[in-house]
């Protein structure tokens, strides 16, 4: 089981405690379709070591990250995860196999969940929406790149010769003897646990897998979606807030406008990636032609 470290002050009056402990947390569960269905939430007691104050902690886990409360105050959790799990699940992992037909279905529920709550702009549940949309784009992003080097090896070859995160990976041949898939394993591995809102990065990915320009060619796609990732940043971690203070606002305009740069991406990756299989295609033909003369 994954364990997590808090910190937190106590905050009972004349005490000057400092509660750090370590609290065992579930994994989430990641046979879900919806991200949000996979939270695990958990309730710990600590108790301050100055004063003796008893603190109910409570923690979530999920598909996105954790986090830890006390009545609704956020406190400082870092995760320590049970890595080999973790890595059975990405080994196991297949794509959906229709990656488009999925990112579809996320973003339209999640605009249809929009249409009908009636939420304010700053409300909690706005701002979720909002970075829920771009966790589709993460998925969609991830899970497409891994189709393609699975179902063409012209893809993985590009990856494997050019890409960072494999490039510079080193292994031994008393591994390779001992398990001939290690190579393989490490692959998808290196590909999986990438960071697909790291736009900067994974442009430079798809740029190598593809051979084709990642971002289409009106500007603003590119501009408003990596000022998107950085205020999801804020979502998640400043509780929607700047670092100025001010609390982000998404009404329908903003949110809708998100969605159509996302889908624009999503449309011209899909169009970009066909062109580079066709290209792909067409190659292997001349060669087996040339090779028959």
């Amino acid at each position: 089981m994954p364990k997590a470290s808090i910190q937190f002050a106590c905050i009972n009056r004349g005490c000057n405690g400092n509660i750090m402990d370590e609290l065992e947390v579930s994994s989430p569960n990641f046979n879900v379709e919806r991200m949000t269905d996979g939270d695990l939430v958990e309730e710990h007691n600590v108790c301050c070591p100055v004063c003796d104050t008893d603190y109910e902690v409570e923690t979530v886990n999920g598909l996105w990250g954790i986090t830890a409360n006390i009545d609704g105050n956020d406190i400082n959790i870092d995760l320590e995860p049970d890595y080999d799990d973790y890595e059975d699940y990405l080994l196991s992992y297949e794509p959906a196999n229709n990656v488009v037909g999925a990112f579809e279905k996320s973003e339209t529920e999640l605009l249809d969940l929009l249409t009908n709550s009636n939420a304010t702009p700053t409300s909690v549940l706005n701002r979720m929406i909002y970075s829920q949309l771009i966790a589709t784009m993460e998925a969609y992003l991830s899970d497409k790149i891994l189709m393609l080097s699975t179902e063409h090896d012209a893809i993985k070859r590009r990856l494997i010769e050019k890409a960072d995160f494999i490039r510079d990976k080193t292994l031994k041949v008393t591994d390779l003897l001992l398990d001939p898939e290690k190579a393989e394993k490490t692959f998808k591995l290196g590909l999986q646990k990438l960071l697909y809102h790291d736009l900067e990065r994974v442009e430079k990915l798809y740029n190598v897998a593809l051979a084709e320009p990642f971002w289409p060619a009106n500007p603003d796609v590119k501009i408003e979606l990596e000022k998107a990732v950085l205020i999801r940043h804020d979502c998640v971690h400043r509780n929607g807030a700047d670092i100025t203070g001010r609390i982000h606002s998404f009404d329908e305009s903003v949110i809708g406008t998100l969605a159509k740069h996302i889908t624009d991406l999503v449309e011209h990756i899909e169009d970009k990636a066909e062109c580079s299989i066709q290209k792909i295609k067409m190659a292997a033909t001349a060669q087996t032609l040339s090779a028959q003369n």
